[in-house]
């Protein structure tokens, strides 16, 4: 029988995959498109192994890890108002990613234990006359507890069901495929994770709701609204009185146990209440209770407590102690050999590396677990260990359920999906056991601290393992066929915030035996890599300021790979806590004529403008494209190719973001035109350019708004040297698309020599 999840406020991770989100339109015969679907990568810095970095790619993958503390992808227009931005994927993104899908809720043991938070009376008001609420908060605050308790007032219990998308955006795919999935009278929570949401989903989805007769509660994260806030639909969720939570729980807890106890009355209601009140008293329970970071926190030191119920005054302290310390605690039980059963021994090399593996890649496939720790036991940890004999390697030996504990995984229900097309996730029972369990790792085995940084940077390298051909007898590997896969660009942003993670232990010494290396070197893959380091490093407050010196370094110096890392690292959260000081460089390396070729540079501004604010960086563009200088224009082109396959949500379609800019601020319509033209004018980005164009044009079919925009500006950029080819691609496009109103009319206008739009017929 499955183990129910606890009540702890925490519901399940959002996916670690690439999302699968709407894409734009995309032209028949798309002749710069790669063989996967996806745009090729320009990035020249990256060596013939597939060592690249594409940008769609890594936003994905950044937007989607579960361990760094995430920014939405908002920007902010005119008069602050909010637009959520989305990631662009090509035709190979798989379908089954855009079912979202759902499992039953079970709400009754998080209903028993849930203390009402501020504006609780307000959220039931709202959910019963708008059938949608959402609620704001931080992970650990008791969202799951109040969502139950809300919808439990207004429907059955038996009726609630958790909804789930493996890609892309969630509340998006609600709403598409809400005929399918809502059943009148059934309640929904909708767990979005880190991911953004806009104003009009929001009021798409409360209208939806209301015709199909369910409710939904929406669990998110803050997002900037602006002055579109629906204060109606939104609320802050903050963390109820701990006490209050510490104390349902123990009643709970203790008659539960009641149920099964056969010692003595200390656990009857007399004796329970008895216990609970002389607890509540005490300033141990008030410094616990003052250390605990979340509810799920107060609900284990509850478990802890209720166990102690018979016990006396020592027993109560040492089982607080145990709580506070618990995690370094399990993870030395699950790094130990010591007290292991017979059968695992033999298999302790690879028991210790799936451990190690299934903690690092919490939330992604098993797949990515098993490969890994393949490569830890099988390939890094014998170039530093002396074993006599090779360890018995029988695959049947190897049950994952016996190789990582019950303690350390998730609850089942959560860490698989409901379909039958769907992997099995890694899932940590507490997410902090990953920085708990590396620095266990790096201080209690310190022979493991080499092995640990080079199984990360043959991660990275995609160095050939069991997946390439290898065929292992009595522990000796015959590579046939050994060659360097791809790797997934969620693993290498996960073992780049692993080595950001080390450098909390040991700055020095992880930056100069990683970090440094990745820097200087010309893999773009690493450079990029080696700026997510310094990023995660660079969120503990007190290595903020080495970090900073690290960076003035890399921009300062003389070295091309160091450049293009200051670069990339600019372009994170680094960059975002002082964008003037980031703008101002990526300026002056953007001049530097060994950066002309690398996409560091357009890659940065790019991601300071999907996720800082959008003037200063548009404003930088717009000098950029205008500058003398050689170079600076052609890395504005590049940043508003990489901004290009990127859209905004709209209550029916995606905009693309550039384009979303321009309808907010006419300002921005000049810069629009003069990137355009710019690139559709050099060698190097023309034939992309075009692409991107048809996709816009194609796209703004049946938006009255995007139509008249790209019917004024269009014929702008295509003027003078360009008109010739600008007919020619026309032609070609409304021979694809003959019954395309806006082709027909810029192509009209543009023959006619008009520089404003054509006739609307």
């Amino acid at each position: 029988m499955t183990e129910p999840p606890m009540p702890d406020g925490e519901g399940p991770p959002p996916s670690a995959d690439l999302p699968g989100q709407e894409p734009l339109p995309e032209p028949a015969g798309d002749a710069t498109t790669a063989g996967d679907g996806r745009e090729p990568d320009e990035d020249a810095e990256g060596p013939p192994d597939g060592g690249q970095v594409d940008f769609v790619e890594h936003r994905a993958a950044r937007e989607h890890s579960l361990l760094r503390t995430r920014r939405s992808a908002v920007t902010t227009g005119k008069h602050g108002t909010a637009f959520y931005v989305e990631n662009y994927h090509g035709e190979s993104a798989s379908s089954s990613s855009d079912e979202v899908w759902a499992l039953p809720f079970e709400a009754d043991a998080f209903v028993r234990v849930h203390e009402k938070v501020a504006r609780h009376a307000d959220m039931a008001l709202s959910l019963k006359e708008h059938h949608l609420v959402v609620l704001e908060g931080p992970q650990g605050s008791g969202r799951y507890a109040t969502a139950a308790t809300l919808l439990a007032g207004v429907c059955a219990r038996y009726a609630l069901r958790t909804l789930h998308r493996d890609d892309g955006d969630l509340l998006q795919g609600v709403c598409e495929q809400a005929e399918a999935l809502f059943e009148a009278g059934r309640g929904y929570v909708v767990d979005t994770g880190a991911q953004p949401y806009g104003v009009r989903t929001l009021e798409t989805l409360a209208r939806i709701a209301v015709r199909a007769g369910v409710y939904v509660v929406v669990i998110g994260e803050s997002a900037p609204y602006g002055a579109d806030r629906p204060q109606h639909l939104v609320f802050e969720h903050g963390r109820p009185d701990l006490s209050a939570v510490l104390e349902a729980h123990l009643r709970d807890l203790l008659a539960t146990h009641r149920a099964r106890c056969a010692v003595g009355r200390e656990c009857g209601p007399a004796g329970s209440a008895a216990y609970i009140a002389r607890l509540a008293g005490e300033e141990r329970i008030d410094r616990a209770l003052g250390m605990a970071a979340s509810v799920a926190e107060v609900v284990r030191l509850a478990r802890k407590l209720a166990e102690c119920v018979h016990s006396d005054e020592a027993d109560i302290a040492g089982a607080i102690g145990e709580w506070r310390d618990r995690l370094p605690l399990l993870a030395r039980k699950l790094l130990s050999p010591d007290g292991a059963p017979e059968a695992d021994l033999l298999l302790d090399p690879h028991r210790q590396a799936i451990r190690i593996a299934y903690a690092c890649f919490h939330g992604h496939p098993l797949a990515d677990v098993i490969e890994t720790a393949d490569l830890l036991s099988g390939t890094v940890l014998p170039r530093f260990e002396s074993r006599d004999t090779a360890p018995v390697n029988l695959v049947f030996s190897r049950d994952l359920d016996r190789l990582v504990p019950r303690e350390m995984r998730a609850p089942e229900t959560w860490a698989t999906t409901a379909r039958a097309d769907g992997p099995r996730r890694a899932v940590l029972a507490d997410r902090e056991l990953l920085p708990a369990l590396l620095e266990v790792a790096w201080h209690s085995y310190g022979d493991l601290r080499k092995p640990l940084l080079r199984w990360l940077e043959a991660i990275v390298s995609g160095a050939p393992g069991r997946a390439s051909g290898d065929v292992h007898v009595q522990g000796r590997a015959s590579r046939s066929g050994s060659r360097k896969a791809r790797v997934p660009e969620r693993i290498k942003v996960r073992v780049a915030e692993i080595v950001g993670i080390l450098m909390r232990f040991d700055f020095d010494f992880v930056y100069r035996e990683t970090v440094h290396p990745w820097a200087v070197s010309n893999s773009s893959v690493h450079q990029q890599c080696a700026a997510l380091a310094l990023e995660m490093a660079y969120a503990q407050e007190a290595l903020s300021r080495r970090v900073t010196a690290r960076l003035k370094n890399w921009a300062g110096g003389h070295n091309r790979g160091l450049h293009n890392s200051a670069a990339r690292t600019y372009g994170t959260t680094v960059g975002l806590q002082d964008l003037p000081t980031a703008l101002r460089e990526l300026r002056r390396l953007g001049t530097k004529p060994q950066l002309a070729s690398s996409n560091a540079v357009a890659f940065s501004m790019a991601s300071l403008f999907l996720e800082g604010p959008v003037d200063p960086v548009a404003d930088e563009l717009d000098a950029w494209i205008t500058s003398p200088d050689d170079h600076l224009p052609q890395h504005a082109v590049r940043s508003m190719l990489a901004l290009g396959r990127f859209t905004v949500r709209t209550s029916r379609r995606g905009r693309p973001a550039l384009a979303e800019l321009a309808l907010a601020d006419e300002r921005r319509r000049h810069l629009l035109v003069g990137l355009l033209r710019r690139a559709l004018t050099t060698q190097e980005t023309s034939a992309r350019t075009w692409t991107l164009l048809e996709r816009w044009l194609t796209g703004a079919e049946g938006d009255d708004a995007l139509e008249r925009l790209f019917e004024e500006i269009v014929p702008r950029v295509l003027c003078g040297p360009l008109r010739g080819r600008a007919l020619f691609h026309l032609g070609l496009w409304r021979l694809r698309r003959p019954e395309s109103p806006v082709l027909r009319r810029i192509q009209q206008s543009i023959a006619l020599g008009t520089a404003g739009p054509g006739e609307r017929k």
